[in-house]
Formats: C-alpha cells, sequence, structure tokens
C-alpha cells in the first residue's frame, strides 16, 4: 500500500461498513465456548475502548457523569479498532477485510 491512507480508506469504503458489531466477549474469546463465531480464534488483532473518555478515571476531576455523552458512551460498546494502517500491503488489508467478513456472515 506503500503509506497512503487514502487508498486504505477507498479499499475499505463499503466493505466493513454494513456490520453492526456483536457483544464484547465474541472478541475476546469468551463465546468460543458456547460455539458462537470466535475472532480470537483469528490472527486478526482487535480492539476496542469500552469506557469513554469521560468516564474514565483520570478524567473525573472534571465532574462527568454517564449519560452526559450519550454518543460517546454508545460508540464505546460499538466500535472496534482495526489492525488497518497506511502500511498494510494490499495482500496483509485484504486479508483482514476477508477475515472480518467471514466472522460476521458465519
Amino acid at each position: 500500500m506503500g503509506g497512503s491512507r487514502r487508498v486504505v480508506r477507498r479499499c475499505l469504503d463499503g466493505r466493513l461498513s454494513k456490520f453492526k458489531t456483536p457483544p464484547r466477549e465474541v472478541f475476546q474469546g469468551n463465546a468460543a465456548t458456547n460455539g458462537e463465531p470466535n475472532l480470537a480464534a483469528t490472527d486478526v488483532t482487535i480492539c476496542f475502548y469500552p469506557v469513554p473518555l469521560h468516564l474514565q478515571e483520570c478524567y473525573e476531576t472534571l465532574g462527568y457523569h454517564k449519560g452526559d455523552f450519550p454518543v460517546a458512551e454508545q460508540a464505546a460498546q460499538e466500535v472496534l479498532s482495526l489492525p488497518i494502517y497506511p502500511e498494510l500491503t494490499h495482500d496483509q488489508l485484504v486479508y483482514v477485510v476477508q477475515t472480518i467478513n467471514q466472522f460476521f456472515t458465519q
């Protein structure tokens, strides 16, 4: 890919946005015992940030509470960070997209 964020974005547009994020346990490997699809069983590393900034301990002095930023709270429950960055090769990017697509269509 050679370092172009725009190239990566064009490759991903429309390929991953159609999926609704399942419960977090599926991504942490806990669902494997229930026979559910398990992305943790692949070598695609994902991460998520389950606590929005305004609810993190380091910002508690600001005085925000649950419900003060509902969009941020919803995003914290739904958004995943995938291993996608400009230095990925085309083959690596295709692998990530295919793995995610297979996971969500199981």
